[in-house]
């Protein structure tokens, strides 16, 4: 890739970036096509000019935009330039449901293994993003994709500049979370174009694997922890759900929250469910006040949360409806059930398991010394007054 010789690709780019797309396109033709008068193999040109460093297995992307047999030179310029430049969001999705109802392949795993990430076995279009399409309008599929998985327009939009014209100013490798559990491997890929957000590597705080059933427990391990949670809920029928804030936990007696956050199905399909500004009910913990319900919630409404964990783990719930997220199945039943596994995944840095692990010491001194009553005696420093005593010394920055 270190001259114009062995990367026409580039020299391509920058003409094209330039203005001067027809001496691009000439030299790319001349140089590395494969055609009679009338036909270019695009796969022939992708396989020549495309960086040695990803996978040539890209041929589902350009099917996809009929770029697989695209009749001459200047069928193959405005197919690139309608693409890679002036494609509406709408109308690329209106291209993706045609592509997909026609096909069988899952579409999916060639993108993700296009942009370096993993290729998953998708027999009979059966993954959770092949399900969420199937039978679905060209409106409803732009719906799903603008909520479920915003980055996927301008991943596949920054990845054939890449490959096509050699840009690699806006194409980069997937960033994906690890969560290490039953899921199928699409979900990464899937929450990677979920969100804008680039994923660290993830620390689990809680699993019932671990820690056992106890939702005493699950509260201890993330409350205080100052970053991004996801907290994924597996039923018996094999429904998996998750409820995703970047705002901290802490134990309230009431809905409260800010930041971004959302509900995720998983399986059966993959949908995320964003927030609405119909309503704030975003988060919900309460371990010990009698007098409201004791759990752990998200959306929905006081006294019937849509994600909703019971203080038993015995009736758990995933509702369809409610106003804070954007309606939409999260479990295949409305009835309680007992999960078979939960797992909470943190997503922040070094610093928010050490801003915890703070957070926790100072409630155990104020344990071991709650029954003294010169509560100044124990507040020993501005970190133990911000975070306990805040309203007792009215000098706490509000958060």
């Amino acid at each position: 890739m270190g001259n114009a010789d062995s990367a026409p690709h580039q020299q391509c780019s920058a003409l094209v970036m330039s203005g001067e797309e027809s001496v691009a396109f000439d030299a790319v033709w001349a140089k590395h096509s494969v055609h009679d008068e009338t036909h270019l193999s695009a796969k022939a040109l992708l396989e020549a000019t495309t960086p040695s460093s990803l996978p040539v297995d890209a041929e589902l992307i350009f099917d996809l935009f009929d770029f697989l047999q695209c009749p001459g030179r200047e069928a193959w310029k405005r197919a690139v330039d309608s693409v890679v430049y002036d494609m509406p969001q709408r109308e690329f999705w209106r291209r993706f449901i045609a592509f997909y109802t026609r096909s069988d392949k899952c579409i999916f795993s060639a993108i993700a293994y296009a942009c370096g990430g993993e290729h998953w076995n998708c027999s009979n279009k059966s993954c959770p993003l092949c399900s969420a399409l199937r039978g679905i309008s060209a409106a409803q599929a732009y719906s799903w994709g603008t909520s479920s998985m915003p980055r996927l327009f301008s991943s596949i939009k920054a990845l054939l500049r890449f490959r096509l014209l050699g840009d690699a100013t806006k194409y980069m490798a997937l960033s994906v979370p690890n969560l290490q559990s039953s899921l199928p491997s699409v979900i990464p890929f899937a929450l990677s174009m979920a969100f804008e957000e680039e994923w660290v590597n993830g620390t689990l705080l809680f699993s019932t694997d671990l820690h056992g059933l106890s939702f005493e427990a699950m509260a201890a391990k993330i409350t205080g922890y100052a970053g991004p949670t996801m907290i994924v809920v597996e039923s018996p029928g094999g429904s998996i759900f998750a409820g995703y804030t970047t705002y901290q936990w802490k134990q309230e007696g009431a809905f409260y929250g800010e930041g971004d956050s959302c509900l995720i199905s998983f399986l059966p399909t993959f949908h995320c469910y964003r927030r609405t500004s119909r309503a704030r009910n975003y988060m919900y913990l309460n371990v010990k006040k009698s007098a409201v319900a004791k759990g752990l919630g998200m959306g929905g409404a006081d006294s019937h949360p849509r994600l909703w964990l019971d203080n038993e783990l015995e009736a758990c719930r995933g509702s369809q409806y409610g106003l804070t997220y954007q309606a939409g199945k999260l479990h295949s039943s409305e009835e309680s059930f007992a999960p078979s596994n939960i797992k909470v995944w943190g997503y922040g840095s070094a610093e928010a398991l050490e801003r915890q692990a703070r957070i926790k010491a100072v409630q155990d001194r104020v344990t071991a010394n709650m029954r003294k009553v010169d509560k100044s005696a124990f507040a020993e420093s501005a970190f133990d007054r911000e975070f306990l005593l805040g309203k007792t010394f009215g000098a706490s920055e509000k958060r």
